[in-house]
C-alpha cells in the first residue's frame, strides 16, 4: 500500500474469498470502490453492488 489512504478515497484492490464470516461465491477479482475503513486484515470498499472485503493489498486510483 503506498501512502495513507483515507476514508472516501477512491481505491483498487483484491476482493477477499472469505474474512470471518463473510464468504464470496466468486474468487479473487479487481475491485474499485471508495474506502470506508479497516478491520483487522481487511479493509470494507464501497462499490456500485453494495460493501465488499478486501484482502490487504489495496491501492490509491491515481
Amino acid at each position: 500500500m503506498f501512502g495513507r489512504i483515507k476514508k472516501g478515497e477512491y481505491v483498487v484492490g483484491l476482493r477477499a474469498i472469505g474474512v470471518g464470516e463473510w464468504t464470496f461465491r466468486r474468487g479473487p477479482a479487481i475491485v474499485r470502490g471508495i474506502y470506508k475503513g479497516k478491520m483487522r486484515d481487511s479493509y470494507m470498499v464501497q462499490t456500485r453492488r453494495g460493501k465488499i472485503w478486501l484482502c490487504s493489498e489495496i491501492k490509491k486510483l491515481h
